[in-house]
């Protein structure tokens, strides 16, 4: 009986340690393979320098699943300036270790039925915990990236700095509609009438909120910028919320609430009746 169980224990152990080993390596493998491509993607797509970071998570047959964080950036007058960036699922498609193409779980209402359809649960426990806790974590990593690939030290979100790929914000609109989550992006949750909230550029060209987010259009670092210097020239309202640091911005045209407290730094956008609620910024 002895001998048995001992056999039987060491066979478990060997098996897990294969179990072990093999996420090890197919950890190493994939997490590289996925960086290469995304870095070759965005070299096609973008005229900044991206960086990526990359938690493998498992593989089912083709399928790869991974979250990837995502900051791009560009050197202007001796600093760095942040452009657009992503913290976002991804499920990828290989081919005898080749990725092929990915896909990305959808945003807004239907966001949790997306997740269910590309993700096992295992994976969604996993990432649900990972995105809460290690995103700033992968992105001071890639800012320390960028540091060593321009060799400089000062990385900022520069006030109307002129963005080489995509321009500026010149102003904002958000028609009244109901208030719901549309999009988690860099950790932070955006809110907001679906549809319903647009960016317009320096050419006067309108652009739907997310679809301009998602498509590294504009940012969110773009959009905390162009709210600043408005409310510092005095065209735009602003009041401070008692946590010191939250704010409102008010005008004729639309109403946004940031948040900028420990773990909660969630946007809210609104037209101009939109209240804030203690809910918020909690």
């Amino acid at each position: 009986m002895k001998k048995i169980f001992l056999v039987f224990f060491i066979v478990l152990i060997l098996v897990v340690g294969a179990i072990i080993w093999n996420h090890n390596n197919n950890k190493e493998k994939y997490e590289k393979l996925i960086n290469e491509y995304m870095v070759d993607l965005a070299s096609k797509q973008k005229e900044t320098t991206c960086f990526y970071g990359v938690k493998y998570f498992g593989k089912n047959y083709e399928h790869v699943y991974a979250w990837v964080t995502e900051q791009c950036y560009y050197a202007s007058n001796n600093k760095i300036i942040k452009d657009s960036g992503s913290s976002m699922a991804y499920r990828f498609y290989q081919e005898n270790d080749v990725i092929k193409s990915f896909e990305n779980p959808e945003d807004g209402d239907n966001y949790e039925k997306s997740m269910e359809e590309l993700f096992p649960v295992i994976v969604r426990n996993k990432m649900s915990n990972y995105s809460s806790n290690k995103t700033q974590e992968s992105l001071d990593n890639l800012d320390e990236l960028a540091k060593k690939h321009f060799n400089l030290s000062d990385i900022t979100y520069e006030s109307n700095v002129e963005n080489p790929t995509y321009g500026d914000i010149t102003d904002i609109k958000v028609q009244k509609a109901k208030i719901k989550k549309l999009l988690t992006l860099h950790n932070r949750e955006i809110y907001g009438p679906k549809n319903k909230v647009f960016l317009y550029d320096k050419n006067n060209a309108e652009h739907e909120l997310i679809d301009s987010l998602k498509n590294d259009v504009f940012n969110l670092e773009q959009i905390e910028d162009y709210l600043a210097y408005e409310s510092d020239n005095g065209n735009i309202q602003v009041e401070d919320l008692e946590d010191g640091s939250s704010s409102i911005y008010k005008s004729e045209d639309y109403t946004v609430i940031i948040c900028h407290i420990s773990d909660n730094n969630n946007i809210y956008f609104g037209d101009k009746s939109l209240e804030y609620k203690e809910s918020y910024c909690k």
